[in-house]
Parts: C-alpha cells; structure tokens; sequence
C-alpha cells in the first residue's frame, strides 16, 4: 500500500490536508506540521495541489446552472416504447 511506503512525516501530515483546505480548524502544531511538511517534501505539495484543483472544480460545478450548459438533446424512444 501507498501508505507503507510514504515517509512518517508524510503519514502524519496527509490525513490534514482535506480539513486545511477547507479551513477546518486544526490544533495549531496539526496546522504548523502540515505548512512546514508542505515547505520540505515536493510528493505532498504535488497531493495538495491535486486536493486544491479537485475542490475548485467541485464548488465550480456546484455554483453553476448545469443546464445552462445542456443543449436540447432529442433522444429516440427503443421501438415498441413509443408513447
């Protein structure tokens, strides 16, 4: 497993990442640990930067109008299901 093979800093710090993200509170050494192991190891920058982009495409989504990108889409009834 991924897990087993990470660095203990990084196996301390990642279970953070999601609620540092979304600005839940953490103790302050948690929010100290993760901002200094973001500083030092490029693999957990890489993992937090996914996290960030993941996140502002979800919340792009869910503030849009998703019909507003739907075109009129006319779909043909299986024969013998015609109304």
């Amino acid at each position: 497993m991924i897990a087993e093979l990470l660095d203990p800093a990084c196996r301390l710090a990642r279970p953070h990442f999601s609620d540092h993200l979304d600005g839940e509170p953490l103790s302050a050494g948690a929010a100290f640990a993760v901002r200094m192991h973001l500083t030092f190891c490029p693999m957990c920058r890489r993992t937090y930067a996914s996290l960030r982009a993941t996140r502002e495409a979800l919340r792009a989504l869910a503030d849009g109008d998703p019909s507003a990108n739907l075109e009129a889409v006319e779909v043909d009834e299986p024969e013998g299901e015609k109304r």
